[in-house]
């Protein structure tokens, strides 16, 4: 039984301070191709919001990242490398990003 609780809880998570509903699963293929196509830095910050929004802009341009579906991406790999504490300010980020690119 511990084993099969052990299984349930990787598979579904959530995060009370950002709201992502339970059965939300990080995206480890994002995460690895996030990888892949550059790198995962850790860093203190001053300031994580304008951190977090300027690379995701930066991932934006240089890879033209434009469409619903590669920015839905994009969020749940800084989801999945990010620890639940910087959700909130990642989800700011990329509201803000988004507003931006699509308008309200």
């Amino acid at each position: 039984r511990a084993r099969g609780q052990r299984r349930k809880n990787r598979v579904a998570s959530s995060c009370d301070t950002c709201g992502v509903r339970e059965g939300f699963r990080p995206v480890v293929s994002a995460a690895e191709e996030q990888v892949r196509r550059g790198f995962a830095v850790v860093q203190r910050s001053r300031d994580p919001y304008a951190d977090f929004r300027a690379s995701m802009v930066e991932m934006v341009v240089s890879r033209q990242m434009f469409g619903a579906a590669e920015l839905e991406r994009l969020l749940r790999s800084y989801l999945s490398l990010n620890a639940p504490r910087h959700h909130p300010v990642i989800l700011q980020a990329f509201s803000d990003i988004w507003v931006v690119l699509h308008g309200g």
